[in-house]
């Protein structure tokens, strides 16, 4: 049972600026909770998340994006669990630790429509979707393949197929600003998502036979929770590999990747290596990462094209449960590393 609850809002069509509708909502969330707490059969606490902004951004805080489509409040309840410190998630430099309750799809998967593997086109979105770049609720049974613009995936769940998501990256028609969000993605044989000029958030990444993420070129992963890769023996699996590419923000994700997991075969937790082609500006910051070979590696892969540059390491929480070493790079060639502390005791690294 998920613990976190997320309620989509329709941005567009809410005015949140009216003081009236505003005191309707506030009057409403108390009126509420004290019922709840009063009553005897009352075992669940309901809180609204609020954070540091104004009622003008408190939807587009959560997407980073004043012109997202939608946003979302969240409901929870205490932990039940032994030994927890409350309901309270642990929180690091403004995130809140991604899990498999905070991320995933929306709705129960039972209330998806379930359609095989698809392409999503132009010509789909027109007959299945009434010409719709949101497309919501569904469980696709094998690989989605994206190629239209400006589509944005949400309350999903991808259950195989080679990639989970892929946008074409490969092809002449690849899509441009695909927006992946609140969704569950597993068992592909190769990786989870395969994309460029996307945006990758609040996902539940798991048990694949390979990698997590491939990111090319302009690509935003925020807020993520990705475990148990590597599935098929003899796999190298990373959770998030890049072989070219530029603009790549890696941001409040969590990856568990423990190097020992029995029946997986961990690699890295983030590698960056210029395979391909040149590799430049990218950001890795405020992520909880705990596992693989090296946890992270950016390095020149030798096939003449270079270090790495304009590349960036900060403030993230580093677990001990790698074969190597937290961080490596060839000639200390990283722009900066500062802020990075081991999760267990805060203590600098």
């Amino acid at each position: 049972m998920k613990i976190v609850r997320k309620v989509l809002l329709l941005k567009d069509s809410i005015d949140f600026k009216n003081p009236f509708l505003l005191a309707s909502i506030i009057g409403l969330t108390v009126v509420g909770t004290f019922y709840i707490l009063t009553s005897r059969a009352a075992t669940q606490v309901i809180f609204v998340e609020a954070e540091s902004a104004t009622t003008d951004d408190l939807v587009a805080r959560k997407y980073d994006d004043p012109n997202a489509s939608g946003g979302y409040i969240e409901f929870g309840q205490e932990s039940s669990s032994d030994g927890g410190g409350g309901g309270d998630e642990e929180q690091w430099m403004g995130y809140t630790k991604p899990n498999a309750q905070n991320t995933g799809h929306i709705s129960p998967r039972s209330s998806l429509t379930k359609i095989s593997g698809t392409v999503i086109d132009d010509a789909w979105l027109n007959a299945n979707n009434g010409g719709s770049r949101i497309v919501e609720g569904y469980h696709f049974t094998g690989q989605v393949t994206i190629l239209a613009d400006n589509v944005t995936l949400r309350d999903f769940y991808i259950n195989g197929g080679r990639y989970g998501i892929y946008n074409g990256v490969f092809e002449s028609n690849a899509s441009k600003n695909l927006v992946i969000e609140d969704g569950e993605i597993t068992n592909s044989t190769s990786s989870g998502i395969v994309a460029s000029n996307a945006t990758i958030r609040r996902l539940h990444i798991h048990h694949h036979g390979s990698d997590a993420i491939k990111p090319f070129s302009n690509v935003l992963i925020e807020s993520n929770y990705i475990s148990h890769l590597g599935s098929i023996p003899d796999s190298h699996a990373d959770g998030v590999q890049m072989v070219s590419g530029s603009n790549v923000t890696v941001r409040g994700n969590f990856f568990d990747m423990r190097h020992d997991e029995p029946g997986y075969n961990n690699s890295q937790v983030i590698i960056m290596q210029t395979n391909i082609g040149n590799v430049d500006n990218i950001l890795v910051e405020a992520n909880w990462i705990n596992g693989g070979g090296y946890s992270v590696q950016i390095n020149d892969k030798g096939n003449g094209y270079g270090e790495p540059t304009n590349d960036r390491v900060i403030n993230n929480r580093f677990g001990r449960d790698y074969q190597f070493g937290p961080l490596r790079t060839n000639n200390n060639t990283l722009t900066d590393r500062s802020g990075n502390v081991w999760d267990d005791t805060g203590q600098p690294i």
